[in-house]
C-alpha cells in the first residue's frame, strides 16, 4: 500500500465544475467493473446541469472524488458515483462521501435514493449497506454484433398508443420484477409517466412486439443525440411475454442497429428471472467481468 493510501486525507466538499475534468479522467478510468462511461462531454453537461448537484471531494491539492445527486421524477432521485481517486480505497473517504451525499440529499429531496455499483467494488458495495441501501436487482451488462434479421414485428409506438403499451406492463410478469429502464448508467422507474415522456422524446423509440394483432412485448432504445452510430445501440428496456418472444425481440433488435449502421448493440439484462438461460443459447457476452447492482434507500421527512 503506498503512503498516500495508508493515511486518509482530511476531506472538503464543492461544486464540481468543468475544468475537474483532467482530475476526474483517471477516477473514472480507474473504476472497477467497466464502469468507465462517463466522458469529458458528459462531465461537461453535469456541471452546467443547475438542476442537479455535482458535488467534488477534495484535500488541500487535488480532487478525491466526486457523485451527483439529480431528481428523475417525483420523489425518485438518482446518485451517479460516487467515484474515488484510486490511490484512496480506504472506506474512511467512501463513508465521508456518502455521509455528506446523504445530508445534501435530506436537503433537497424527499423519496427514493437509487444508485448502481459494480459487484466487484466491494468497497463501495459495503458502505452502502452501512449507510441503509438495499440492494433491489442485479443486472449483466451483454453487448453483440448487430446482424441483419427480420424486426417487422415491431411497430414504433405512439402517444396514441400510451394506454395499450402501459396496460401490458402491469399484465407482464417481467415487469413486475425488473420494472427500470436504464440510460447512460441510471436507471428509471417505468411509470405510466414516463413511458408518456418515451413516446414524445424524438430520442427515444418504444417498440411493440406485435403477434396475432397483440402486443406480446416491449423495448426502449435510446437514439444518440448527435445522430451518429460510432457507440453501440442502446437497449434500455425489453420485456416479453415469453422465452421465444424474448428471443425473437432480441434478435430484431440486433436487425434495427444493423439497419441504421450500428456496430454492435448493448443491453443491462436483469438476472433472476430465467433471462439468463436464453441468453446463453445466443453469442451476446458480457461487455465486463461481473454485475451491476441496484441499490436504494427511501428518505421520507
Amino acid at each position: 500500500m503506498s503512503d498516500s493510501a495508508s493515511s486518509t486525507p482530511e476531506a472538503s466538499f464543492r461544486p464540481g465544475a468543468a475544468a475537474d475534468w483532467p482530475s476526474v479522467a483517471p477516477i473514472v478510468n480507474a473504476a472497477p467493473g467497466g464502469l468507465g462511461a462517463i466522458d469529458q462531454a458528459m462531465w461537461n453537461r453535469w456541471a452546467a446541469d443547475a438542476d442537479a448537484r455535482l458535488i467534488a471531494m477534495t484535500d488541500s491539492d487535488r480532487l478525491l472524488g466526486f457523485a451527483r445527486l439529480s431528481e428523475l421524477g417525483p420523489a425518485e432521485w438518482w446518485l451517479d458515483g460516487p467515484r474515488f481517486h484510486p490511490d484512496h480505497t480506504d472506506d474512511d473517504l467512501g463513508r465521508a462521501l456518502f455521509s455528506h451525499v446523504l445530508e445534501v440529499f435530506s436537503q433537497i429531496g424527499i423519496g427514493l435514493l437509487r444508485f448502481a455499483a459494480s459487484s466487484a467494488n466491494e468497497a463501495l458495495t459495503r458502505i452502502a449497506s452501512d449507510f441503509g441501501f438495499r440492494r433491489i436487482i442485479s443486472y449483466r451488462p451483454l453487448e453483440g454484433a448487430a446482424t441483419p434479421a427480420d424486426y417487422r414485428s415491431f411497430k414504433l409506438l405512439q402517444a396514441p398508443n400510451l394506454e395499450i403499451a402501459h396496460q401490458y406492463l402491469r399484465r407482464s410478469p417481467m415487469n413486475r420484477v425488473s420494472h427500470f429502464a436504464e440510460k447512460d448508467g441510471a436507471f428509471f422507474y417505468v411509470t405510466q409517466e414516463r413511458l408518456h415522456q418515451y413516446l414524445s422524446d424524438p430520442l427515444v423509440q418504444v417498440l411493440g412486439w406485435r403477434q396475432f394483432d397483440q402486443l406480446h412485448g416491449l423495448t426502449v432504445i435510446h437514439l444518440p443525440a448527435d445522430g451518429g452510430v460510432a457507440k453501440p445501440m442502446h437497449v434500455g428496456y425489453l420485456d416479453s411475454a415469453d422465452d421465444t418472444t424474448f428471443l425473437a425481440m432480441l434478435a430484431a433488435a440486433r436487425g434495427i442497429a444493423a439497419k441504421r449502421g450500428f456496430s454492435k448493440i448493448q443491453w443491462m439484462m436483469p438476472l433472476s428471472i430465467g433471462l439468463d438461460r436464453s441468453v446463453a443459447t445466443t453469442d451476446l457476452r458480457p461487455s465486463w467481468d461481473g454485475e451491476l447492482w441496484l441499490f436504494e434507500r427511501p428518505l421520507r421527512l
